[in-house]
């Protein structure tokens, strides 16, 4: 179900890593800094393959440089950038996120 998903609501099956915000108000487009975050961080096999497919590249390359620092655990975050050929350079080591720090919400 995950694999043909193009449209801009979330598929049910992502619902699970969703669990503490109203899933059905989420938005692909409109909640992508959210949706990138939570997936990347805890997402599990489908739902990271969900990502590519409805995230461009470059997109998802943007994200990590611009946010993911803030929202991924370093862990996660040098996974991610390994992944897509991104230099440790684009990263800022003050905007890492806090342990601990919960998301707070949809944005």
């Amino acid at each position: 179900e995950l694999a043909r998903w193009t449209s801009n609501r979330l598929p049910k099956p992502l619902r699970v890593f969703f669990w503490d915000v109203p899933f059905l108000s989420l938005s692909r487009d409109h909640h992508r800094d959210f949706v990138l975050g939570r997936l990347l961080e805890s997402g599990d096999r489908e739902a990271i393959r969900w990502v590519f497919r409805a995230y461009p590249r470059d997109v998802l390359a943007t994200f990590l440089k611009d946010r993911g620092a803030a929202v991924l655990s370093r862990r996660s975050w040098h996974f991610w950038a390994a992944h897509l050929g991104i230099s440790r350079r684009h990263m800022a080591p003050s905007s890492w996120r806090r342990s601990g720090r919960s998301w707070g919400g949809i944005p």
